[in-house]
């Protein structure tokens, strides 16, 4: 700042009346005052002129910061000195900017002159920009994480679940955390067979009509999906939303969803699809749960030992079955039914582990599997023989063995061969594009089989193998 001579403080009094201004002789008192200062210090003119600083303000250090701004603007050695300091008047705090500069004239010093300006209602302006500022980039955060919400869960879970979440002041924590919960696992019998026979668009749309009926069934009892794998769906019952019948409401699910593929058959039919069958299996436990994934790519997923059980329970599931741990059953007030109980030894469980067929809850929804007639087999008088191939990760082996069905009907048969077979293993068998089955007991090398993908002319072929063994 410019040194200011007293022919220009005219100027600066008149252009800037609000502004407070007052000047200070060399004997250090206050020699002019401005109408402006008096507004600004809630001090009279003839109280100030004529006086020294300390005899005007120091008083009760109220103001000792702006006494002393106003010192060090006197002993600055001609330099100019602003500062921002708090004035108090009338039990109101101020915030004052002051400016001081020399006040020379003809190369001679005549004192300082002192600029008061009162910033209050700008510094009250600024926190304000500042709030708004702060409201706009939460509004803008809060948008960012209810985009982020809807587009990990919008296709996964209900409407009301995710205004559930939306609505939550603290917001959903993506963070891993260890929950009790039950996760249910399904998949279609012979869908790989069916991929290789079908067209894309044939496939596709078949599909997508199963995934959605079975979508509406999930969400409909609080569910979330976690992926689909293929033809396969992993659902999670419990998270994000707590639900303290998490292991009921997916027996439920189910136990709707095995009832609604008489629908979906339908709808397949009519449309020269084939009939599909899905097994379910369903555990409860510890699971870690939450946003798994790197920066670039993320989703809500569960890891754990519980996960992977889940999957080995629905791996020895039949077409239209449920089968379920005494860990979920236990976890159930409501009456569960069941036909059959079996014990497996799933890869990595150290004890047998007892999983029983359910057919109905007698819960709140009362639901109940549609009973099936089950049809007689024929006991063949002359064995027909077959080619067997085996069945892993849903890779068929190049290695074919060789037998003899015994008794057949149209659902299942009891097969002789030579084949290292073990329970639960599944087979195909050469009729037609593949006839595809599942080991369910074995007993002296005869082995009891359930289909579970038909080819086309599969009803045709067994016709005639009964005609002729008639």
């Amino acid at each position: 700042m410019q040194n200011v001579s007293q022919d220009v403080l005219k100027d600066e009094i008149i252009n800037g009346v609000w502004n407070g201004v007052f000047t200070i002789n060399p004997k250090g008192r206050i020699s002019y005052v401005n109408p402006a200062l008096e507004n600004i210090l809630a001090r009279k003119k003839a109280d100030l002129l004529g006086k020294t600083i300390a005899e005007c303000f120091v008083t009760n250090g109220e103001n000792d910061e702006f006494v002393d701004l106003i010192f060090e603007c006197i002993f600055n050695n001609g330099e100019v000195k602003e500062g921002i300091t708090p004035y108090t008047t009338d039990n109101k705090v101020k915030k004052l900017a002051v400016r001081s500069s020399v006040l020379m004239k003809n190369g001679e010093k005549l004192g300082l002159i002192v600029i008061v300006y009162d910033i209050t209602e700008l510094l009250m302006l600024q926190d304000e920009l500042k709030t708004m500022e702060m409201i706009t980039k939460m509004n803008h955060q809060l948008k960012l994480r209810n985009e982020l919400i809807s587009n990990i869960f919008g296709r996964y879970l209900s409407d009301t679940i995710v205004k559930q979440i939306l609505d939550k002041p603290d917001g959903l924590s993506f963070q891993g955390s260890r929950r009790n919960l039950t996760i249910l696992m399904s998949d279609l019998r012979g869908f790989t067979a069916l991929s290789e026979i079908m067209s894309p668009e044939n496939l596709t749309t078949m599909l997508n009509h199963y995934l959605k009926e079975m979508t509406d069934i999930i969400q409909k009892y609080q569910g979330t999906i976690i992926e689909f794998i293929g033809d396969g769906i992993m659902a999670i019952f419990g998270a994000p939303i707590f639900d303290a019948q998490h292991a009921e409401h997916a027996v439920e699910v189910a136990l709707e969803m095995q009832n609604k593929m008489k629908d979906v058959n339908s709808w397949n039919l009519k449309r020269g699809f084939r009939k599909l069958e899905m097994g379910i299996g369903i555990n409860t436990g510890d699971v870690i749960i939450g946003n798994i994934g790197s920066e670039k790519y993320a989703k809500y997923g569960i890891i754990g030992r519980s996960v992977n059980l889940a999957g080995r329970i629905e791996s020895y599931t039949l077409g239209g079955q449920i089968l379920i741990p005494m860990a979920t059953r236990e976890q159930i007030d409501a009456e569960v039914l069941h036909d059959t109980e079996e014990y497996v030894e799933p890869k990595g469980v150290k004890q047998s582990l007892k999983l029983i067929s359910v057919t109905g809850i007698k819960g709140e929804h009362q639901i109940f599997l549609e009973k099936k007639e089950k049809m007689p087999r024929t006991i063949l008088k002359n064995p027909v023989p077959i080619m067997i191939k085996t069945i892993s990760n849903k890779h068929v082996s190049d290695t074919a063995f060789a037998g003899f069905f015994k008794e057949i009907s149209p659902e299942e048969a009891l097969i002789q061969t030579a084949a290292p077979l073990e329970i639960y293993d599944n087979v195909v068998l050469a009729v037609g594009s593949g006839l595809y089955a599942k080991i369910i007991e074995v007993k002296d090398g005869i082995y009891q089989i359930h289909f579970t993908s038909f080819p086309d002319g599969f009803e045709e072929w067994l016709k005639a193998i009964i005609q002729q063994e008639n």
